[in-house]
């Protein structure tokens, strides 16, 4: 059996199509190498709502958008030995967000800049 990851548009794609070609879901989900309960739900999923994709699952908004993500970054590049408070205090003049450290600080790790 697989592990517990989402699957992906093109698995699903699979068990859609093995199923429209008429294969049971027990043979599906051998010849895929899928749980049973797995198979029986994407094409329930798919037969009653036609939902070839997984709704959108719930969590927290992210703080920073994407143009606030530019504005970090174009902060950043200005010059680059400035620290952490400086950036955060340049960020908050600019945008009137309010925004931690550990966030900025994040957020220019998951852009690609570190140390």
């Amino acid at each position: 059996m697989a592990s517990r990851s989402e699957l992906t548009l093109f698995q699903r794609g699979e068990i859609i199509g093995a199923w429209k070609c008429g294969l049971s879901e027990a043979k599906i989900a051998a010849i895929l190498g899928r749980a049973p309960g797995t198979v029986h739900n994407i094409i329930v999923a798919y037969r009653d709502n036609q939902q070839e994709k997984p709704p959108a699952r719930p969590g927290r908004p992210k703080k920073i958008t994407p143009r606030d993500s530019r504005a970090v970054k174009r902060i950043f590049q200005q010059n680059r030995r400035t620290n952490l408070k400086e950036i955060k205090d340049q960020f908050t003049t600019s945008t009137s967000k309010k925004i931690g450290l550990n966030t900025i600080r994040r957020h220019l790790h998951e852009i690609g800049f570190h140390g």
